[in-house]
């Protein structure tokens, strides 16, 4: 199974996700998110296809390509935050956290990207009997990636409040 399929079911269980917790106040719109994991499943396997050849010659520009994939992941979510649309899967669960508990976007979604890191790490344990695939940089932008978003949201347009169900208006 490649990585953008399986991104597609783990989209599909954000979606239920944003069901259970928001309820009745889950909008058919955020429907939409369906198509949206398809593009952003098959941009997945695309990019890694057309990336293959791309491997960074040293630490540092990793750490280059790193920043520079926290930074742009950060700016696109940032821009779904401030227009308060039709969002990927995981924002959106965040969002729908957010829209009931009041928190901070940014940082839920610290601790929404932190727990995926710790649950990608147990399943590994399970299926592999190691953590594979996680490294230092997975954790780096689980971590750091909510908070240059906030910084993104709040040169955009300050603080907003919190969004409604579905992540949309």
């Amino acid at each position: 199974v490649s990585y953008g399929v399986f991104m597609f079911f783990w989209n599909i269980l954000l979606l239920l996700g944003q069901v259970i917790i928001l309820r009745r106040r889950f909008q058919p719109l955020a429907l939409l998110q369906i198509p949206i994991s398809v593009l952003f499943s098959l941009s997945i396997d695309g990019f890694a296809s057309l990336l293959s050849w791309f491997a960074p010659a040293n630490y540092a520009e990793s750490l280059g390509m790193l920043a520079l994939g926290i930074l742009t992941l950060a700016a696109g979510v940032s821009f779904t935050v401030v227009a308060n649309v039709a969002m990927n899967c995981g924002e959106a669960l965040v969002a729908a956290i957010t829209s009931k508990t009041g928190w901070n976007f940014g940082h839920t979604k610290v601790g929404f990207d932190i727990s995926c890191v710790i649950i990608a790490c147990a399943v590994s344990l399970v299926t592999m009997g190691n953590v594979t695939g996680v490294r230092e940089g997975t954790v780096a932008a689980a971590v750091l990636t909510g908070f240059v978003l906030n910084l993104f949201v709040r040169k955009m347009g300050g603080a907003r409040p919190p969004l409604k169900a579905g992540g949309h208006k």
